[in-house]
């Protein structure tokens, strides 16, 4: 009895040496691919997160690789990491969002379309996963569901340009013309540097025979000149 336990001491032992020796390079690889991406290298990132694959298979690397694949827009091989991740375990809305932003890319927009909704499942307080789910409904030709999103997405943040912006073409779509200037005109007073937002306007304009408001309109809301000479 006593060798049995003795036996099962340095078994024990062993595993422990084992998982230290393989820790200590699996998060020097984890902590150089992350340092990779703060400076936006993200092919050496990939490289680095092979090695912690390599090392240890587990969804904090596939999870870790799958992000950098993103920001390459290998759509494919970064949905193969997620996939992995996911089924190893790996949860919470960014998860999701950026899997969806892969199946997106690649056209499943089925699949995009359920992984903001575990997202927003998992975080319904974001705006964010509404605004990009009614991006993929809209591809799908769902507007209504499309535009109840971007309803959601305002009542959780009512200065979120970017949702105005969306609605507004949305709107534009379904033939909505002034409600589309009206969001259009609401989404530029929020950031001006919607570009998407400016010229949705000034299509609705030309929609309704007023193109001339347009440049009325741009003139009324240019920034004062601020500079010193």
């Amino acid at each position: 009895m006593k060798s049995y336990f003795c036996r099962l001491l340095m078994i024990w032992l062993a595993l422990g040496c084992f998982t230290s020796a393989v820790a200590g390079p699996y998060d020097d690889a984890l902590k150089r691919g992350e340092q990779f991406e703060g400076k936006q290298k993200f092919r050496e990132a990939v490289q680095a997160y092979d090695q912690a694959v390599e090392i240890s298979p587990g969804a904090g690397a596939f999870l870790a690789r799958g992000r950098a694949f993103c920001q390459l827009k290998k759509w494919d091989k970064a949905a193969a990491d997620l996939n992995k991740a996911i089924d190893m375990g790996a949860n919470g809305s960014a998860v999701y969002l950026l899997r969806a932003k892969a199946y997106y890319a690649l056209k499943e927009n089925e699949k995009a379309v359920d992984d903001y909704s575990k997202a927003i499942a998992l975080k319904p307080s974001d705006p964010y996963p509404y605004c990009r789910r009614a991006e993929v409904l809209a591809q799908l030709d769902q507007f209504p569901k499309a535009l109840e999103d971007l309803n959601n997405a305002l009542k959780l943040d009512s200065s979120y340009a970017e949702a105005y912006s969306l609605r507004a073409k949305f709107d534009l779509t379904l033939e909505e013309f002034q409600r589309s200037i009206d969001d259009s005109t609401r989404a530029l007073e929020l950031d001006p540097k919607l570009t998407d937002a400016l010229a949705t306007r000034s299509q609705a304009y030309k929609e309704l025979g007023k193109a001339d408001l347009e440049a009325k309109h741009k003139r009324s809301t240019k920034p004062p000149n601020n500079s010193q000479d």
